[in-house]
């Protein structure tokens, strides 16, 4: 039997205690990967839960937008556009978390020529859409008040 034979004749494999040393140290790895990285990993899903609750909220707030739209281009009276709106409010059209309030700005209105105000407390309705912690509000003036002003264009 040559030398080289005689030498690769030995056992092969990992003895006990290397397989322990191993088992060891992949499990403090695991330990330091849960504990920096635990939190992240087992509320990853929350993110996703936000983004799917705001696209719920845009779908709910862009209806009520395209409605005050449509009404405030094709109604015959457009001063009554915000209170047809509010009215489809409160009849359940828009769906929960919808809330609506006419809303007035004292200081910021100019008098006109006749020393008045030309705005009354019906001219802007604040528009909220909520779910939980999340909001999404805009509000909506009475920006055309007759047939023969401009349409709005979006």
């Amino acid at each position: 039997m040559s030398p080289t034979a005689a030498r690769n004749a030995g056992p092969k494999g990992l003895t006990l205690i290397e397989v322990l040393i191993g088992i060891v140290i992949v499990a403090f790895l695991g330990l330091l990967v849960v504990n920096f990285m635990g939190r992240k990993v087992t509320h990853s899903f929350l993110p996703l839960s936000w983004v799917t609750r705001e696209a719920g909220l845009e779908r709910q707030m862009e209806s009520v937008v395209s409605d005050y739209v449509r009404e405030m281009n094709t109604s015959a009276t457009p001063a009554t556009v915000l209170e047809t709106i509010r009215t489809r409010n409160v009849s359940g059209q828009y769906g929960s978390g919808v809330s609506m309030y006419y809303v007035t700005f004292s200081g910021f209105a100019e008098a006109n020529s006749s020393g008045a105000f030309p705005y009354t407390a019906t001219d802007y309705l604040h528009v909220s859409v909520s779910d939980g912690n999340q909001t999404l509000m805009t509000v909506m003036t009475r920006s055309r008040s007759g047939t023969a002003d401009l349409a709005i264009n979006f």
